[in-house]
């Protein structure tokens, strides 16, 4: 089962790979932070095409948005989190891709064992490096990030097509 992983924000992490195997992962830009969240929808919606043109995944998987009402206070992002993960959907719809959503803490839990740990991203990181998905001089959390939630939709999806 190919499985597709989005830590969707203004910069998206990626991770791309069968389950059990290693997977390739990055992060894309969708949006600088003065620009109308619209436009980063859009870049979204073009990138996913182009992702899906190239290798049509059986499966994308996506962090869950936190709700309104979580740690996250500035309605600008909380709207484009939520628009974005909407998006994202709607083009996996247009694909025929069966899309999943997850939690963050159940993704952290299950991969650094803390739903709510001190310093979550951090900790995400360290570990990537220790399976070396990411080398040891990368800060790219967003991309460590999509390889948590990859690492879980291969655990917990990633047998059954």
């Amino acid at each position: 089962m190919l499985i597709l992983a989005l830590d969707i924000a203004t910069v998206t992490g990626f991770a791309l790979g069968k389950a059990g195997e290693s997977p390739v992962s990055g992060s894309v830009r969708l949006k600088a932070t003065d620009v109308d969240p619209d436009r980063g929808i859009a870049r979204l919606g073009r990138w996913l095409g182009e992702q899906f043109t190239i290798s049509k995944p059986d499966l994308v998987v996506i962090e869950a948005p936190l709700p309104p009402n979580g740690p996250l206070s500035n309605p600008s992002t909380i709207t484009f989190l939520h628009q974005a993960a909407g998006g994202a959907k709607g083009v996996c719809g247009l694909y025929g891709l069966r899309c999943a959503s997850v939690n963050v803490q159940t993704v952290r839990r299950h991969f650094i064992g803390k739903g709510r740990p001190p310093n979550p991203k951090a900790e995400v990181l360290a570990r990537c490096k220790q399976l070396g998905w990411i080398d040891n001089a990368s800060k790219d959390h967003d991309r460590a990030d999509a390889l948590a939630l990859w690492d879980y939709a291969q655990t917990h999806f990633g047998r059954a097509a």
